[in-house]
């Protein structure tokens, strides 16, 4: 682990979020934002070779647009049973962890996607976590990747998942202890 960044208000560490958080004390955090990966596939070496290479795999490469270079996307489509079991044995460590570490009444704001929300909320809940809803993040893509992969041109009309044209980012709260008021006396000291 080695830290990145740091002002008065906040740092940024590179690290694996898991031995990070196993170091951080006990309701110590006011709140979480991330945006983990979703796909523990796309990250191997296998892959990430064919993504340097430009040969696709579970890698989306996009076409320049307007004389800018976008950047590689994964592919959730191709996501086999025992990929969306890593993203939910991924997040069925994380989660018991922020539990830990956040205060009480604590929100944790999680970037997902469509396809896996349901194993991120499921892994979240199970932890403890109130489920509070979603913020919709809006995306518009020039092409959502959802045309068969090497027959987009024979079957043009066949969409294999239609686009979404949303993001959700789930939002939990780590329960209270007592009444809302109580909890921010404690925290406030007043």
């Amino acid at each position: 682990m080695r830290k990145v960044y740091r002002n008065a208000r906040y740092a940024i560490y590179h690290a694996d979020s898991l031995v990070w958080l196993k170091k951080q004390r006990a309701q110590s955090f006011h709140a979480v934002v991330t945006d983990p990966p979703f796909g523990m596939r796309e990250y191997s070496a296998d892959e990430l070779r064919k993504r340097r290479n430009g040969q696709g795999g579970v890698w989306r490469l996009p076409h320049a647009f307007d004389g800018a270079n976008r950047q590689p996307m994964p592919r959730f489509t191709t996501l086999t049973d025992h990929d969306r079991m890593e993203v939910l044995a991924f997040h069925l460590r994380a989660a018991p962890e922020l539990f830990r570490v956040l205060v009480p009444g604590a929100h944790v704001i999680l970037a997902t996607q469509c396809m896996v929300a349901h194993l991120v909320a499921q892994a979240f809940a199970m932890a403890g976590f109130e489920v509070r809803g979603q913020i919709v993040r809006v995306v518009k893509t020039l092409r959502g990747g959802d045309r068969p992969k090497f027959g987009h041109e024979v079957y043009p009309e066949v969409s294999v998942i239609p686009r979404a044209c949303f993001e959700p980012w789930l939002l939990f709260r780590k329960p209270c202890e007592g009444r809302v008021v109580a909890n921010l006396r404690t925290e406030t000291g007043t």
